[in-house]
């Protein structure tokens, strides 16, 4: 009895992941997320390119297409790589003390200071700070 009173109490207390183990390995946007991060890409390109945004729009079962072959790999060494249509994308990535940001540095572009809504070993659930959008990845 005393036994398993004593598992009871141990398991209610939560041993907090570290979220730059948990990130480490290659990441595909979950599929439910691929309709939003498309429309965010549009709205987001409405502003600099609205004749791209149009185009983008007209084909947007290419975009969905693109994003969902899309690739994210977050390396132990602070770097990233992204396989894209276009060819691999990488930077740096680094997270706040306390978890809740995840900062990507990228060539010739500001830093992104995306939020960690969710982080394990098998989900990530950033919000894009520059598109405003959320989006779930999944381990693979």
């Amino acid at each position: 009895m005393f036994s398993a009173v004593l598992m009871i109490i141990c398991s209610s207390f939560t041993v907090l992941a570290d979220p730059t183990k948990d990130i480490i390995g290659k990441w595909k946007i979950d599929q439910a997320s691929i309709e939003g991060v498309a429309k965010s890409i549009i709205n987001a390109t409405k502003k600099s390119n609205p004749d791209k945004a149009q185009q983008l729009e007209e084909h947007i079962d290419i975009l969905n297409q693109m994003l969902e072959s899309m690739e994210f790999e977050y390396k132990a060494d602070n770097t990233y790589e992204i396989q894209t249509p276009q060819g691999p994308q990488q930077g740096r990535w680094l997270f706040s003390a306390d978890g809740t940001q995840l900062t990507v540095t990228r060539d010739g572009k500001p830093d992104r200071k995306d939020s960690v809504l969710e982080i394990s070993p098998n989900k990530l659930k950033l919000i894009n700070t520059e598109r405003g959008d959320t989006t779930l990845f999944i381990r693979f």
